[in-house]
C-alpha cells in the first residue's frame, strides 16, 4: 500500500509595526488518494469551486466520484491498459469540433467551471480514461441473457395508461321548445340531417381511463362513435366517444433496450465494487477533514 506522510510546518513572520499584514485562506487539502502510481491530493476547491464543465447549472463532483475516478486512472496506468498514445488528444479535439470552439473559447468554458485550461483538459482526459477502463474491463461482460431480460420484464411490469377520447356539443333550449329541440337532436343522430339542427362539436379531448368523474361514468359503457345525451339546466349536452384505448402492459419489445441498460448498470456497479475491493490493497484514501 502506498504510504503518505503528512508534515505540518508553521511559519511565524515578524513584521515592522508600520506594515499591515492580512492573512487570506486560499485552499486546503481535504483528502489524498494514495495509489500505485502517485499520491493525488484533492482540495476544498475541487469540491466547492470546480464544477463539471459544459453544465448549465453548476454541478459539483462528489468526493466519492473523484476518489473512484482517481483510482481508475491510476489502475489504468499501473496495469498498463492499452490506451493509444494520441487517444486523449483526439478525444479533446473531438469535443472542440462537437462544440465548434477553438482553444481560447474552450479555455473560457473551462473558466466558467472554475478550471484553468490545463485543469479542464485533465478533467476530460480522466473522463476518457474512465470510459476506456469501463469498456476494456467490463463492457464485454455486460451482455444479459434473454432469461435475465424476461425475468426483469415479468417482475417489473410497466403500463400504458388507458384513455377515452371524447367530443362534446351543447344545444340550448327554452321551456317552450324543449321537446322540439330534443326531437331534432335525436333525428340528427339517426341520419345526420343538418337541415333540422346544426351541431357544433368541440375539439376532441383525452381523459385518462382512471380519471373519469362520477358524471362521466356513463362513458365506460359507450361504443366507438356512440353519442349520449345528458340534459342539464337549459341545454342538452352531447358526448361522443371518438376513441378508446384500454390500459395495456408495455410489450417486451418496447422495453427491451431499457431493461438491458438497467441490468447493465446494476451489473456494472456490482463488478466495479468487486474490483475496487480487490485493488484496495494498492490504494488508500487519507481524509484530513470530515466530508458530507
Amino acid at each position: 500500500m502506498k504510504k503518505f506522510a503528512a508534515l505540518v510546518i508553521t511559519f511565524v513572520i515578524v513584521l515592522p509595526e508600520r506594515i499591515q499584514a492580512e492573512l487570506y485562506f486560499l485552499d486546503e487539502i481535504n483528502f489524498v488518494v494514495c495509489g500505485p502510481e502517485k499520491n493525488e491530493p484533492f482540495t476544498n476547491t475541487d469540491l466547492t469551486w470546480k464544477s463539471k464543465p459544459l453544465q448549465q447549472d453548476k454541478e459539483f463532483v462528489t468526493p466519492s466520484v473523484q476518489i473512484q475516478n482517481e483510482i481508475v486512472v491510476q489502475q489504468v496506468a499501473s496495469e498498463k491498459m492499452p490506451i493509444e498514445p494520441d487517444a486523449i488528444a483526439k478525444y479533446i479535439e473531438g469535443i472542440k469540433k462537437q462544440l465548434h470552439v477553438n482553444d481560447a473559447e474552450l479555455a473560457e468554458i473551462f473558466g466558467d467551471s472554475g478550471r484553468t485550461m490545463e485543469e479542464g483538459i485533465k478533467w476530460f482526459a480522466n473522463q476518457y480514461v474512465v470510459e476506456f477502463f469501463t469498456h476494456y474491463k467490463f463492457k464485454t461482460q455486460l451482455i444479459p441473457t434473454q432469461d435475465d431480460i424476461l425475468e426483469y420484464y415479468n417482475q417489473n411490469p410497466e403500463f400504458i395508461d388507458g384513455f377515452y377520447e371524447v367530443q362534446t356539443a351543447r344545444v340550448p333550449y327554452t321551456s317552450s321548445n324543449r321537446e322540439d329541440v330534443k326531437n331534432e337532436i335525436e333525428q340528427f343522430l339517426l341520419n345526420q340531417d343538418q337541415k333540422s339542427i346544426r351541431i357544433f362539436w368541440e375539439f376532441p379531448i383525452k381523459i385518462d381511463a382512471d380519471a373519469l368523474n362520477i358524471d362521466q361514468e356513463f362513458i365506460k359503457d359507450m361504443k366507438s362513435e356512440e353519442v349520449r345525451i345528458v340534459e342539464l339546466q337549459g341545454l342538452f349536452e352531447l358526448t361522443k366517444l371518438v376513441a378508446y384505448q384500454p390500459t395495456m402492459i408495455k410489450t417486451l419489445k418496447d422495453r427491451e433496450s431499457t431493461i438491458i441498460e438497467i441490468l447493465n448498470r446494476k451489473k456494472l456497479a456490482s463488478m466495479l465494487k468487486a474490483y475496487n475491493d480487490r485493488v484496495r490493497e494498492e490504494v488508500d484514501v487519507i481524509m484530513f477533514k470530515e466530508i458530507n
